[in-house]
């Protein structure tokens, strides 16, 4: 891939785990961090379920890219445990190559996913010199399913207060079906969930 050979042309064996990263806008942050003297933190997050990496190799059949989909499956799915670990970068004043310190930081992300799946195959990933490196991400679900509900709860009072029930019913119906078909046909096609269906971001809420 694209990726690879670029790692190649850089002079760094191929990542395996993550994607090489998109330095000139990454740069252009850089920049601004450096002007202002602010921190800079690099942050790294391994997705597991039921014992397995999920953004493991690159080429590995098994990758799953954990969407909203994903993270959210119902009652009867295994949980999906999000680890984050984080690295303050020292950025020197000086530094006159900002592409080889953003190939260099991602080479750590790649060694720390690929030490994960190591740890995960040897079963000692539980162990606490490997987990107290990391900080998993808890997650509050009864909060979000009040959140969910009471969004349902007043859509249908404005609806009724407007006398629109009947178009709430056939608009709810029309994009449950449109979101949900799409998802299931792209994980029909490639086992994994496609999010891209018009107006995503405006109707997933929904």
């Amino acid at each position: 891939s694209e990726c690879r050979q670029f790692c190649i042309d850089q002079h760094y064996l191929p990542f395996e785990y993550v994607l090489t990263p998109r330095y000139k806008g990454s740069m252009t942050l850089l920049e601004q961090v450096r002007h202002c003297k602010g921190p800079m933190v690099s942050i790294c997050l391994a997705y597991i379920r039921d014992g397995k990496l999920l953004n493991c190799s690159l080429i590995s059949p098994h990758r799953v890219v954990p969407d909203i989909y994903t993270l959210n499956q119902g009652c009867g799915s295994y949980p999906v445990d999000v680890y984050i670990h984080l690295k303050r970068m020292h950025i020197a004043q000086d530094m006159n190559d900002p592409k080889t310190f953003m190939m260099e930081n991602y080479q750590e992300k790649d060694q720390i996913l690929a030490e994960w799946q190591r740890q995960l195959d040897a079963r000692t990933a539980s162990e606490d010199k490997w987990m107290n490196q990391f900080t998993l991400i808890t997650n509050n679900e009864m909060e979000c399913f009040c959140y969910q509900i009471g969004h349902l709860v007043m859509v249908v009072i404005l609806s009724v207060l407007l006398n629109r029930g009947d178009t709430f019913i056939r608009l709810f119906g029309s994009i449950f079906c449109l979101v949900s078909g799409c998802h299931t046909f792209g994980w029909l096609l490639n086992s994994t969930s496609t999010e891209s269906v018009p107006f995503e971001t405006g109707i997933k809420a929904i």
